[in-house]
Parts: structure tokens; sequence; C-alpha cells
């Protein structure tokens, strides 16, 4: 009983960042998807979005910024600790539409 628990409050913590992630602006939403369900470097994404290193650091910055104030706004306080982990270990993301057929 106690592996099922553990295995809903996983699942729940997983939809709420996947809910705040859908939520941002398509250019972070990018960064993070890339980063953190794609597994690509700061690099790596710079190469394929076309803009510099720094460019990429200072906007997923901002991005788990605001991922922290939305989840502690709902209700997710707990999690913005470990917001990247949660994010990490989430198998599905929503690529915004224009990076799906970018990165296609």
């Amino acid at each position: 009983a106690a592996d099922e628990g553990d295995a809903m409050q996983r699942r729940d913590a997983q939809d709420a960042v996947q809910a705040v992630v859908r939520a941002l602006p398509d250019s972070e939403r990018a960064l993070v998807v890339l980063h953190y369900y794609s597994g690509l470097s700061k690099t790596e994404i710079a190469e394929v979005l076309d803009v510099p290193r720094t460019t990429v650091q200072s906007r997923m910055a901002s991005a788990l910024t605001a991922l922290r104030a939305r989840l502690g706004a709902g209700g997710f306080a707990a999690l913005s600790p470990v917001v990247e982990a949660t994010m990490r270990g989430t198998p599905d993301a929503v690529v915004p539409p224009r990076l799906g057929r970018r990165l296609a």
C-alpha cells in the first residue's frame, strides 16, 4: 500500500509540474522540454535554437523561477525544491508545436 501511495504522489507531482510547464510561454517551455525531458545540454539547446548559450541560461533561469512561482501559487510549493528532478523523472512532455516542427 505504501508503494501505491508513493506512486500516486509521484504521478500527482508529475501532473502538477506538467500543467505548469504547459502554461509557460513557448520560448521558455521549449527550453525546459529540451533540457529536462529530452536531456539536451544548454550548449546543444543553443545550437538547436540558434541562440547564444548565455541566452539559453538566462531564459532557463527565468523559466525555472516562473515554474516555482506557479507551483507555489497552485498549492504545490512543496514541489518547488524538487521541480527539476520531477521533470527529469516524467516520461512525457508537451513540446510546443513550432519546436516540434523545427526539431523534425
